[in-house]
């Protein structure tokens, strides 16, 4: 009985190892990332520069985020789908500086960077 054990448990053993994770069983993704990269004419690299994700067809705010002291932010679980980012960043004394990107696309599963340099509007 022993001899039929032993000779059963490493077939067992590599049936659930060749049956068990998959490849194939990840789900696929159904969403973007998408990180912006600030910069401001004048300061550089700042915090508390205000981000936009905008919607290019229906032009509505989708996502808005603060950038930290690296300047970035990320936006995670954007819908696959036609966007522009607006930066803007308001000195203490008003000044504005702002910037637009391009109109760009994501598909699922993307992962895009957009870089802004905010000028004085």
């Amino acid at each position: 009985m022993k001899k039929k054990i032993y000779f059963l448990l490493p077939i067992l053993v590599l049936a659930l190892i060749f049956t068990s994770c998959n490849k194939d069983d990840d789900p696929e993704p159904t969403t973007a990332k998408i990180i912006v990269n600030t910069n401001v004419v004048d300061f550089g690299v700042i915090a508390n520069v205000d981000v936009f994700l905008i919607d290019n067809i229906t032009d509505n705010e989708i996502d808005t985020k603060i950038t930290g002291s690296d300047g970035k932010v990320t936006f995670l679980n954007v819908t696959p789908g036609s966007y522009y980012i607006v930066g803007e960043y308001e000195t203490n004394n008003g000044d504005l500086y702002d910037d637009e990107s391009s109109v760009f696309s994501v598909s699922a599963g993307d992962e895009r960077t957009i870089n802004l340099v905010l000028e004085q509007f």
